[in-house]
């Protein structure tokens, strides 16, 4: 077997998908067929009133159009992180007030990395931005929970994605990382 033919065609597989998922990624305008379906699945339900179905299944696996994705990404992260938030609802604001209270040399070192890394996006300028503050407490909370891990490889995934940006709140954004990295409530 030649492993070097092997490999090129793999190479191009994955160059082939690369370049579909920045083509879906940078889809700004939907065929009418997709868009009948989201709406069809989504108009007219509160978010909590959405269910996990084969249709919104497929739905995610063609593509949500821009203008529904916040929504969708939105439900998914409650509906996967409601029976951790049920067993301890406040844990998010006493971490932010431990946070807050307690010396920890994290939250100054938090604070330079997030200027340093964020300074190219446009979502957080200036240092000053109300969404900085929030990714801070964010990152603090979740250092203080899972001081194993951290908040650097968190900081790093949160660069990767914009889920912060379409989830627009904080506390939603500490639970999904509870979710993605558990550990003992």
């Amino acid at each position: 077997m030649d492993y070097k033919i092997e490999d090129l065609k793999l190479l191009a597989k994955i160059q082939a998908l690369e370049i579909r998922s920045q083509a879906l990624l940078n889809q700004e305008e939907c065929d009418g067929p997709l868009l009948a379906r989201c709406a069809q699945l989504l108009f007219g339900r509160p978010e909590g009133e959405l269910s996990s179905s084969t249709e919104l299944k497929n739905l995610l696996r063609t593509g949500l159009p821009r203008e529904y994705r916040a929504r969708v990404w939105r439900f998914i992260i409650q509906t996967r992180t409601k029976s951790l938030k049920e067993r301890q609802p406040d844990r998010y604001q006493e971490l932010c007030e431990k946070s807050r209270t307690s010396p920890h040399l994290v939250p100054r070192q938090i604070q330079l990395d997030l200027d340093r890394t964020l300074t190219s996006n446009q979502y957080f300028s200036p240092p000053s931005s109300p969404l900085i503050q929030k990714l801070e407490r964010v990152l603090q909370a979740f250092s203080w929970q899972n001081p194993t891990i951290g908040y650097q490889c968190i900081l790093l995934i949160f660069m990767k994605h914009d889920l912060y940006l379409m989830i627009l709140t904080h506390t939603m954004y500490f639970w999904l990382l509870l979710q993605i990295y558990p550990c003992d409530l």
